[in-house]
């Protein structure tokens, strides 16, 4: 979570990665499907090993991307955040404790995931 306390530099450089994703220019070597695909292959299979579910379970293939998205919308809207909830990134103190409700949210959509499958896989027994 270090990029919520960027410098006007880190906000630039944030944005031109941002147009990149958007408009590629060619100019940038930069493969950004590939390394999304291994960042999301690693927690989903770190998901998958957890709950005990096949890593190609559509509901674990979103699961990772909102875990992901919770914390893009900080990335993704710093600035919007900073000015539509003055304080809420401004010290050390509230970074940590953005992230610790983060963690906290994340505890909670996997725990309910897990329920998900677990009731999915006893209908299926039942059956």
């Amino acid at each position: 979570m270090s990029f919520v306390r960027e410098t006007d530099d880190g906000h630039q450089l944030r944005l031109l990665s941002l147009r990149e994703q958007v408009e590629p220019s060619g100019l940038v070597e930069s493969d950004h499907v590939s390394l999304i695909a291994m960042y999301h292959g690693q927690l989903v299979k770190f998901l998958g090993r957890i709950l005990a579910i096949d890593t190609n379970d559509k509901a674990l293939q979103q699961l990772a991307y909102s875990l992901v998205g919770t914390a893009m919308v900080f990335y993704i809207e710093n600035n919007t955040i900073r000015h539509l909830s003055p304080g809420l990134l401004e010290t050390e103190a509230d970074v940590e404790r953005l992230i610790d409700g983060l963690v906290t949210y994340a505890i909670a959509a996997v725990q309910a995931e897990g329920q998900r499958s677990e009731a999915d896989r006893d209908a299926g027994r039942c059956r």
